[in-house]
C-alpha cells in the first residue's frame, strides 16, 4: 500500500466507511509503522478541528432580509429611466418599403415564369421551307464584313444609338456545318 492509498484508507476509517476487513489492516499498519502512525494522528486532529472548530456564525435573517430589500429600493429609485428612441421616420416610410418589396418579389417572379415559359419550348415550329440551288463556293479566302453603327434616321442623341446597338434584346445564331440541320437554340447572346 503506497501513502496515497494509506491517506485514502485512514479518510474512510475517520468518515466511518472503511470495510470490517481493511480496517482491521489499517488499524495494525498504524501500531507498527510510525509513519503510518504519524499520519493518522494528523487526520484525526483535522477530522475533529473541522467538526468542532466551525461554528455557524447567529445571523438574524429578518434584518438581513430588510436591508437587502432596502438597498434594491434605493437603487431602483435611484436609477434614471431607460432612454427610449422614437421611430417615428422609420414608422412613416415602412409602409413604402415593404410595397416596394412585394413589387420586386413580383418583378422577379414574372421575369423567372416568362423565361421558364421560353425555356420548356424544345421543338421549333417550321416557319418556311426554301428550296433553291445549292450555293456556289468561293475559290477564294472567306471573309466577311460587319459594321455595326446607329441607323442615319435614328435620333442624333449618342447614349440612345449605344443602348440599340451595344444592347439588342435578342440575338439568333443559325450554324452550318457537315449536319444540314439548322441550329434553332435561342440564346440571349
Amino acid at each position: 500500500m503506497d501513502l496515497e492509498q494509506l491517506e485514502f484508507a485512514i479518510s474512510q476509517y475517520l468518515d466511518g466507511t472503511l470495510p470490517a476487513k481493511e480496517r482491521a489492516a489499517l488499524l495494525q499498519r498504524i501500531e507498527s509503522d510510525p509513519v503510518a502512525r504519524e499520519l493518522f494522528e494528523t487526520h484525526r486532529r483535522i477530522d475533529a478541528e473541522l467538526r468542532t472548530g466551525l461554528r455557524t456564525p447567529a445571523v438574524n435573517w429578518d434584518r438581513l432580509a430588510a436591508q437587502i430589500s432596502a438597498h434594491i429600493d434605493r437603487a431602483e429609485e435611484a436609477q434614471a429611466p431607460a432612454p427610449t428612441i422614437k421611430l417615428t421616420f422609420v414608422r412613416r416610410v415602412m409602409p413604402f418599403a415593404l410595397a416596394a418589396s412585394v413589387l420586386i418579389a413580383v418583378g422577379i417572379a414574372a421575369v423567372v415564369y416568362l423565361s421558364s415559359d421560353n425555356a420548356t419550348q424544345t421543338n421549333p415550329t417550321t416557319v418556311a421551307v426554301i428550296e433553291g440551288p445549292e450555293a456556289e463556293r468561293g475559290a477564294g479566302p472567306q471573309v466577311a464584313d460587319v459594321s455595326v453603327g446607329p441607323a442615319p434616321d435614328l435620333s442624333p442623341d449618342w447614349r440612345t444609338a449605344e443602348a440599340v446597338v451595344a444592347q439588342p434584346n435578342t440575338v439568333i445564331w443559325i450554324a452550318s456545318g457537315v449536319d444540314p440541320g439548322q441550329d434553332t437554340h435561342r440564346s440571349p447572346y
